[in-house]
């Protein structure tokens, strides 16, 4: 029985460690996304206006190849959320939950009813 009971934990062990590593930071280095994206306009209502006007200074988004996603906000602190490709774009999780359509290579996304248009740098 004890060596039953010491071949079964043996064997959840391993598949436990084959799982986990399967959980490690994603690869998306072939990705044209990854990279340093810069609001170039925010649209609400029709109206169109700079990332200036909007939040006082730029909005970027560095989407790196493990799947972090740094955004910054003007003079704020940086947020860190997670990114993944989906068909059609992007989808961030984190501070930021949204989706963001691919526009022949400019990714758009509402946030809080404004749509923000991202060019890559």
């Amino acid at each position: 029985m004890r060596k039953t009971f010491a071949l079964v934990a043996c064997l959840i062990l391993a598949l436990s460690c084959v799982m986990l590593t399967a959980c490690g930071g994603a690869n998306l280095s072939d990705s044209p996304y990854v990279g340093t994206w810069v609001v170039v306009k925010a649209e609400a209502f029709g109206e169109e206006a700079s990332p200036e006007e909007v939040f006082d200074g730029e909005f970027i988004m560095i989407l790196s190849e493990d799947g972090t996603a740094t955004i910054t906000v003007a003079d704020e602190d940086p947020s860190v959320n997670t990114w993944r490709k989906v068909s059609g774009g992007i989808r961030l999780k984190g501070d930021f939950n949204l989706k963001m359509e691919d526009q022949d290579g400019t990714l758009v996304g509402n946030v809080i009813g404004m749509e923000l248009y991202f060019e890559k740098q």
